[in-house]
């Protein structure tokens, strides 16, 4: 894996690992234009589903020791119902003499949320797909080396016995010890390095994400589209103490890795030119940590945190003002 990259519209998926130091994270995001990879399994209801197809995977070695929480990906989808059924999500270990997949260690079925951001080299829609994962959690160890594979369940998906997603490419290859990214065909045959369904096509790796302590939570307003806002994480003198960018979902469901150790803040969500929405939060490590946002007040139209007469005559003085 290497360190991801940015579409102009949103933030695409990758790995986030547990633990707080900003080093111990690994993003491995969707290099635009390039295209997709068929992954599929028969069901994901099933331990140990066989392929329904080909299955994608790629690796990364852990940098310290920690529970996995939540998995992003990206990828592209038939339709877009396809979008919300399952999806199987599984830990392999490694096989280092084949530079390999050996054997499942975790798998689980999720139901993402998702974002659209951007086009791929075949102009379909590329999205960022964001699951949490159910408690007991994967605890991957420093120092080894794993693979990750994220299918779609065929037997839930919009077309039964035909492809309804593909997994999103990244590059650069990673380097060794790292290896290429595979897929693996129901007969037990390996391709490696995988190529894409771009025209020409190339070996890629493949887009993912991975999180440990993660802030989870939900934008308490419709959103008109992409958006970006501002988590501020303060201190009890409200002093700063980090800025992390928040692309929520579609459906305003955001979850983001905090570098900030354990501990009792208060956070403030920012943006879209509205007051902050702000909560508490006693952030717990490697576990999931919800906040529950307020509604902003929509008719703060100055955002001196009031909503009295003067939102209302600096609101008029906004609507008669020429624009530019």
């Amino acid at each position: 894996m290497s360190r991801g990259n940015r579409w102009a519209i949103a933030v695409g998926a990758a790995v986030m690992l547990a633990p707080q130091a900003l080093a111990q994270k690994i993003n491995q995001a969707w290099t635009s234009p390039r295209g997709a990879h068929e992954s599929r399994v028969i069901s994901c209801t099933a331990a140990n589903p066989p392929a329904g197809g080909n299955i994608a995977m790629d690796d990364w070695i852990c940098p310290a020791t920690g529970a996995i929480t939540s998995v992003q990906w990206w990828g592209i989808v038939s339709v877009p119902a396809q979008l919300t059924r399952h999806y199987y999500i599984a830990i392999w270990n490694h096989n280092p003499t084949a530079c390999r997949p050996n054997n499942r260690v975790y798998q689980a079925c999720v139901t993402p949320s998702t974002v659209a951001v951007g086009y791929d080299c075949r102009q379909r829609i590329v999205y960022r797909f964001s699951a949490s994962l159910a408690a007991p959690y994967f605890t991957q160890v420093v120092g080894t080396h794993y693979w990750l594979q994220v299918s779609e369940d065929d037997s839930g998906s919009v077309n039964v016995g035909t492809e309804d997603f593909r997994w999103s490419s990244h590059l650069p290859i990673s380097p060794t010890p790292l290896c290429p990214a595979v897929q693996l065909r129901a007969d037990g045959v390996f391709t490696q390095p995988t190529p894409d369904d771009c025209i020409p096509a190339v070996g890629t790796d493949l887009a993912f994400r991975l999180f440990g302590t993660i802030i989870i939570g939900v934008i308490p307003f419709p959103l008109p589209g992409p958006s970006v806002f501002l988590m501020q994480i303060k201190d009890a003198a409200g002093q700063v103490l980090e800025t992390i960018p928040v692309e929520p979902s579609d459906d305003g469901r955001f979850e983001v890795e905090p570098d900030s150790p354990p501990g009792p803040y208060m956070i403030e969500m920012v943006g879209m030119g509205l007051t902050g929405m702000t909560a508490q939060l006693d952030l717990q490590p490697d576990m999931e940590n919800r906040v529950v946002l307020p509604p902003p007040c929509l008719a703060d139209f100055n955002r001196d945190g009031r909503q009295n007469s003067q939102d209302f005559f600096d609101f008029l003085a906004a609507f008669f003002r020429p624009c530019p």
